[in-house]
């Protein structure tokens, strides 16, 4: 049998280029991570290796325009541009004294703050499409570099980014003045979990868990199919294997909203509605099951946007906004 031992995620570098405030991705890998294997890509090599073994050569790839070039839209600081809301960097330190890299996203009438945790492969210069988002919903948003991620120091590992998690909150908080009864902590996929752990170390207005993970576990068992299992084992690091959001999310008092894609084949919607189930405690709940989303683009649906406005409209009924407007 296959080992494949899950550990670290392993993403590309993106490198700001300072003289021209420019984005774009190093074909280099950052020292760190060049002796540690990333999770999703031994899946991915693990499945393809067995198709091909199966299929015995028989199979015909097609190498065209779209699978050559993968554009993706960037944003910087000095790029970014809007007649409401002005958008800064901010750096903290972690406990361990490491500097993590945010940006924020401030306007002087804004009806609720966000704390928000991408995926695994989240970086700011990539934050376009959510900038936007929040944009249209009114808020405020502190968006976080993970520790060895674009401009943020350090090594990841899953105690230091809990860590950085919780001293994102407090810079919000107390640096930025955030008023904790205002603030939405909000977490995409990988960001669930530093999203789970925030809401419950400090008490927040609102929690939104998009694209959620169950647990750890639950996630490598739905990656892998059945037949691989046979063959494949994966030693999860402890530290990542103990991770538990359907444990953490029963005493969750917050007001409560999960996305899940209908189409997503990383974190299936079942996980989410489990997690929807057992937030029993949770001042109101709701679940939005997104048509034809997947993964990392529930933002480009209009479902996603009424859904959120209604929250933020729930926390600031003095300033609701139209839900279809």
């Amino acid at each position: 049998m296959w080992r494949v031992q899950a550990v670290k995620y392993l993403a590309p570098s993106i490198v700001v280029d300072k003289e021209t405030d420019r984005a774009y991705f190093s074909p280099m890998i950052s020292p760190w991570s060049k002796t540690r294997t990333s999770f999703w890509r031994a899946v991915n090599t693990v499945v393809i290796l067995t198709i091909l073994l199966v299929l015995g050569g028989c199979v015909r790839i097609p190498l065209n325009e779209d699978v050559l070039f993968q554009p993706k839209e960037s944003v910087t600081l000095g790029s970014f541009a809007h007649a409401d809301a002005a958008l800064e960097e901010v750096f903290f330190e972690s406990v361990d004294g490491t500097r993590i890299n945010a940006w924020y996203l401030s306007r002087p009438d804004a009806r609720a703050t966000v704390l928000f945790f991408g995926g695994y492969g989240f970086y700011l210069v990539q934050s376009r499409p959510y900038l936007d988002h929040f944009l249209e919903q009114e808020v405020n948003v502190l968006l976080v570099d993970y520790r060895g991620y674009g401009r943020s120091e350090g090594q990841p590992s899953v105690p230091a980014l809990k860590q950085d998690a919780v001293r994102a909150w407090e810079t919000l908080t107390q640096d930025l003045n955030a008023d904790p009864a205002t603030v939405i902590v909000h977490g995409h996929s990988l960001g669930t979990f530093m999203a789970m752990y925030v809401a419950e170390q400090h008490e927040a207005a609102a929690l939104v868990l998009e694209n959620p993970a169950t647990s750890a576990e639950d996630w490598v068992r739905v990656a892998v199919p059945w037949y691989l299992r046979l063959i494949v084992s994966f030693d999860i690091a402890e530290s990542f294997r103990t991770e538990d959001n359907l444990a953490r999310i029963e005493t969750v008092e917050e007001h409560l909203l999960l996305f899940a894609g209908q189409e997503d084949m990383i974190t299936p919607p079942s996980m989410a509605q489990q997690l929807h189930d057992v937030a029993s405690v949770a001042r109101s709940r709701e679940l939005v099951l997104i048509e034809g989303g997947s993964h990392p683009d529930l933002y480009e649906f209009h479902a996603y946007g009424v859904a959120y406005r209604r929250l933020v409209n729930r926390l600031s009924p003095a300033t609701a906004i139209s839900l279809y407007q």
